[in-house]
Protein backbone atom coordinates (compact mmCIF):
# COMPACT_ATOMS: atom_id res chain seq x y z
CA UNK A 1 0.00 0.00 0.00
CA UNK A 2 1.33 3.41 -0.96
CA UNK A 3 1.69 5.98 1.87
CA UNK A 4 -1.23 8.38 2.26
CA UNK A 5 -1.19 12.16 2.15
CA UNK A 6 -2.38 14.30 5.05
CA UNK A 7 -5.59 15.06 3.15
CA UNK A 8 -6.40 11.36 2.86
CA UNK A 9 -5.59 10.68 6.52
CA UNK A 10 -7.92 13.48 7.60
CA UNK A 11 -10.64 12.12 5.31
CA UNK A 12 -10.14 8.69 6.90
CA UNK A 13 -10.51 10.11 10.42
CA UNK A 14 -13.55 12.16 9.45
CA UNK A 15 -15.23 9.06 8.02
CA UNK A 16 -14.38 6.93 11.05
CA UNK A 17 -15.71 9.43 13.57
CA UNK A 18 -18.58 10.95 11.61
CA UNK A 19 -17.05 14.42 11.48
CA UNK A 20 -19.08 16.65 9.12
CA UNK A 21 -17.36 18.81 6.52
CA UNK A 22 -18.19 21.93 8.54
CA UNK A 23 -16.02 20.61 11.41
CA UNK A 24 -13.05 19.40 9.38
CA UNK A 25 -10.93 22.39 10.43
CA UNK A 26 -11.42 21.39 14.09
CA UNK A 27 -10.43 17.82 13.21
CA UNK A 28 -7.30 19.09 11.48
CA UNK A 29 -6.42 21.14 14.57
CA UNK A 30 -6.70 18.00 16.72
CA UNK A 31 -4.45 16.18 14.28
CA UNK A 32 -1.92 19.00 14.20
CA UNK A 33 -1.65 18.81 17.98
CA UNK A 34 -0.33 15.27 17.59
CA UNK A 35 2.10 16.49 14.95
CA UNK A 36 3.41 19.18 17.32
CA UNK A 37 4.26 16.56 19.96
CA UNK A 38 6.07 14.44 17.37
CA UNK A 39 3.50 11.71 16.85
CA UNK A 40 3.72 9.41 15.07
CA UNK A 41 7.50 9.44 14.94
CA UNK A 42 7.75 7.74 11.55
CA UNK A 43 6.15 10.73 9.77
CA UNK A 44 8.83 13.27 10.66
CA UNK A 45 10.09 15.00 7.52
CA UNK A 46 12.42 17.80 6.55
CA UNK A 47 11.34 21.39 6.07
CA UNK A 48 9.05 21.86 3.09
CA UNK A 49 8.58 18.13 2.52
CA UNK A 50 5.02 16.86 3.03
CA UNK A 51 4.57 13.93 5.38
CA UNK A 52 3.71 10.53 3.94
CA UNK A 53 1.72 8.21 6.19
CA UNK A 54 2.61 4.53 6.04
CA UNK A 55 0.39 1.72 7.31
CA UNK A 56 2.13 1.70 10.70
CA UNK A 57 1.63 5.46 11.08
CA UNK A 58 -2.01 5.20 9.97
CA UNK A 59 -2.80 2.48 12.52
CA UNK A 60 -1.13 4.46 15.33
CA UNK A 61 -3.02 7.62 14.35
CA UNK A 62 -6.30 5.73 14.23
CA UNK A 63 -5.64 4.23 17.66
CA UNK A 64 -4.65 7.63 19.08
CA UNK A 65 -8.01 9.05 18.01
CA UNK A 66 -9.78 6.05 19.52
CA UNK A 67 -8.15 6.91 22.85
CA UNK A 68 -9.01 10.59 22.48
CA UNK A 69 -12.61 9.53 21.80
CA UNK A 70 -12.46 7.96 25.28
CA UNK A 71 -11.47 11.42 26.62
CA UNK A 72 -7.85 10.43 27.18
CA UNK A 73 -5.64 13.52 26.60
CA UNK A 74 -3.46 13.39 23.46
CA UNK A 75 -0.18 13.43 25.40
CA UNK A 76 -1.26 10.47 27.51
CA UNK A 77 -2.64 8.69 24.44
CA UNK A 78 0.79 8.96 22.81
CA UNK A 79 2.48 7.59 25.94
CA UNK A 80 0.02 4.70 26.07
CA UNK A 81 0.59 3.78 22.43
CA UNK A 82 4.33 4.04 22.94
CA UNK A 83 4.07 1.39 25.64
CA UNK A 84 2.14 -1.12 23.55
CA UNK A 85 4.05 -4.14 22.29
CA UNK A 86 3.27 -3.73 18.59
CA UNK A 87 4.86 -7.06 17.69
CA UNK A 88 2.40 -8.74 20.06
CA UNK A 89 -0.38 -6.62 18.56
CA UNK A 90 0.64 -7.86 15.10
CA UNK A 91 0.23 -11.46 16.19
CA UNK A 92 -3.23 -10.71 17.56
CA UNK A 93 -4.34 -8.79 14.48
CA UNK A 94 -2.78 -10.81 11.67
CA UNK A 95 -6.13 -12.48 11.07
CA UNK A 96 -7.69 -9.10 10.30
CA UNK A 97 -5.07 -8.41 7.64
CA UNK A 98 -5.58 -11.84 6.10
CA UNK A 99 -9.35 -11.40 6.10
CA UNK A 100 -9.14 -8.04 4.36
CA UNK A 101 -6.92 -9.53 1.67
CA UNK A 102 -9.16 -12.47 0.88
CA UNK A 103 -12.61 -10.88 1.34
CA UNK A 104 -12.61 -7.62 -0.65
CA UNK A 105 -16.32 -7.80 -1.49
CA UNK A 106 -17.77 -8.35 1.97
CA UNK A 107 -20.22 -5.69 3.10
CA UNK A 108 -20.22 -3.90 6.44
CA UNK A 109 -22.46 -6.48 8.11
CA UNK A 110 -20.11 -9.35 7.31
CA UNK A 111 -17.07 -7.28 8.29
CA UNK A 112 -18.72 -6.47 11.62
CA UNK A 113 -19.52 -10.13 12.16
CA UNK A 114 -15.87 -11.01 11.58
CA UNK A 115 -14.75 -8.26 13.96
CA UNK A 116 -16.87 -9.70 16.76
CA UNK A 117 -14.54 -12.71 16.70
CA UNK A 118 -11.42 -10.55 16.72
CA UNK A 119 -9.36 -8.99 19.49
CA UNK A 120 -10.08 -6.46 22.21
CA UNK A 121 -7.36 -4.31 23.69
CA UNK A 122 -8.29 -3.84 27.35
CA UNK A 123 -6.56 -0.96 29.12
CA UNK A 124 -6.33 0.45 32.63
CA UNK A 125 -4.86 3.92 31.93
CA UNK A 126 -3.97 5.98 34.99
CA UNK A 127 -4.73 9.69 34.65
CA UNK A 128 -4.07 10.47 38.31
CA UNK A 129 -0.37 9.70 38.41
CA UNK A 130 0.45 13.39 38.87
CA UNK A 131 -1.42 13.45 42.18
CA UNK A 132 1.00 10.82 43.46
CA UNK A 133 4.06 12.68 42.24
CA UNK A 134 4.67 10.18 39.44
CA UNK A 135 5.03 12.60 36.51
CA UNK A 136 6.93 11.07 33.63
CA UNK A 137 6.08 7.50 34.57
CA UNK A 138 4.45 5.23 32.01
CA UNK A 139 0.66 5.72 32.39
CA UNK A 140 0.08 2.23 31.08
CA UNK A 141 2.66 -0.34 32.27
CA UNK A 142 2.47 -3.80 30.71
CA UNK A 143 0.58 -5.29 33.63
CA UNK A 144 -2.28 -2.89 32.85
CA UNK A 145 -2.74 -4.09 29.26
CA UNK A 146 -4.64 -7.23 28.31
CA UNK A 147 -5.55 -8.67 24.93
CA UNK A 148 -8.85 -10.53 24.83
CA UNK A 149 -9.52 -12.93 21.97
CA UNK A 150 -13.27 -12.73 21.46
CA UNK A 151 -13.32 -16.05 19.61
CA UNK A 152 -11.53 -17.94 22.42
CA UNK A 153 -14.37 -19.50 24.40
CA UNK A 154 -12.00 -21.76 26.34
CA UNK A 155 -10.11 -18.85 27.91
CA UNK A 156 -12.58 -16.28 29.29
CA UNK A 157 -11.46 -12.79 30.16
CA UNK A 158 -9.61 -12.67 33.49
CA UNK A 159 -11.20 -9.71 35.28
CA UNK A 160 -8.19 -9.41 37.59
CA UNK A 161 -6.19 -8.13 34.64
CA UNK A 162 -5.50 -5.33 33.89
CA UNK A 163 -7.07 -3.74 37.00
CA UNK A 164 -10.27 -2.22 38.33
CA UNK A 165 -10.72 0.19 35.38
CA UNK A 166 -11.67 -1.43 32.12
CA UNK A 167 -11.38 0.50 28.86
CA UNK A 168 -11.82 -1.82 25.91
CA UNK A 169 -11.26 -1.15 22.22
CA UNK A 170 -12.20 -3.70 19.58
CA UNK A 171 -9.06 -3.22 17.51
CA UNK A 172 -10.17 -5.72 14.87
CA UNK A 173 -13.31 -3.63 14.36
CA UNK A 174 -11.18 -0.48 14.21
CA UNK A 175 -9.16 -2.00 11.36
CA UNK A 176 -12.17 -3.29 9.41
CA UNK A 177 -13.92 0.08 9.76
CA UNK A 178 -10.72 1.77 8.60
CA UNK A 179 -10.62 -0.51 5.56
CA UNK A 180 -14.14 0.60 4.58
CA UNK A 181 -13.26 4.25 5.14
CA UNK A 182 -10.07 3.94 3.10
CA UNK A 183 -12.07 2.69 0.12
CA UNK A 184 -13.65 6.14 -0.03
CA UNK A 185 -10.22 7.70 -0.61
CA UNK A 186 -9.32 5.16 -3.31
CA UNK A 187 -7.46 2.51 -1.26
CA UNK A 188 -8.57 -1.07 -1.85
CA UNK A 189 -9.17 -2.98 1.36
CA UNK A 190 -7.00 -5.82 0.07
CA UNK A 191 -4.12 -3.35 -0.30
CA UNK A 192 -4.68 -2.19 3.28
CA UNK A 193 -4.70 -5.82 4.41
CA UNK A 194 -1.45 -6.51 2.56
CA UNK A 195 0.06 -3.40 4.11
CA UNK A 196 -0.90 -4.62 7.58
CA UNK A 197 0.63 -8.04 6.95
CA UNK A 198 3.85 -6.50 5.61
CA UNK A 199 4.11 -4.33 8.74
CA UNK A 200 3.47 -7.29 11.04
CA UNK A 201 6.15 -9.30 9.19
CA UNK A 202 8.59 -6.42 9.62
CA UNK A 203 7.87 -6.25 13.35
CA UNK A 204 8.44 -9.98 13.68
CA UNK A 205 11.74 -9.79 11.76
CA UNK A 206 12.94 -6.93 13.98
CA UNK A 207 12.08 -8.95 17.09
CA UNK A 208 14.14 -11.92 15.87
CA UNK A 209 17.05 -9.64 14.99
CA UNK A 210 17.09 -8.33 18.57
CA UNK A 211 17.00 -11.80 20.16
Amino acid sequence: MEPLSLRHVLSLLAELHGVPESRESALKARFQHFQKIGFPAETKTGRGKPAAYTVSAIVKIIMAFELVALRIPPEQAVEILGGIDWEDAGERLRGAGEYLVRSPDDGRQRLNSFAMKGALLVLDPDGLMGLRGEEGANPLPREKVAWVALSDEDHPWDLSKPGRHFVAINVTRVLTDAALALEKVGVQRSDFGKGLLAWFDQLEDELHEND
